[in-house]
Parts: structure tokens; sequence; C-alpha cells
């Protein structure tokens, strides 16, 4: 991939008002009967996903949702 003048994991960014937040919060807000927390959210973790990809060569936007927790942290206490 550096080869190729690609990140293996690229960053990303989407507005907090974009079609795609929305869509996923208010499909949560209705799921859950609670806001989703949207954001930067800490601590920061590494996970791995398509997003960052989607974005740098499709300049497709996208998001990382889930329910994250001990499996998918790189906390050493859990």
């Amino acid at each position: 991939m550096e080869e190729k003048g690609l990140s293996l994991m690229p960053p990303f960014e989407v507005r907090r008002d974009s079609a795609i937040v929305a869509a996923i919060n208010s499909a949560y807000r209705d799921v859950r009967g609670e806001e989703q927390p949207t954001g930067a959210i800490t601590p920061t973790l590494f996970y791995g996903s398509d997003a960052g990809h989607l974005y740098e060569l499709g300049g497709m936007e996208g998001i990382v949702c889930g329910c994250g927790g001990r499996c998918t942290s790189c906390r050493t206490s859990v």
C-alpha cells in the first residue's frame, strides 16, 4: 500500500450534519430511545475500518458505528 502512496489505515472525517450521520443517529434513536454519542469519542482507540479507504479512494463518506467494548478496545484493564 505504501509503495502506491496509500496509507494502511487512512484517516477520514465526516461533517456532523452529513446525511449518513443523520441517518445513523436517527436509527439509533428509534431503536434505543436515546441519543447516540457522536464525534470523536475518548479514549481514542484504533479500529480497523474500510471508512478511511472509501473516503481516500472514492470520496465516499463513512462512519464507524458499533458496540465497541472490551473485545475491540486497546485498553489493558478490562
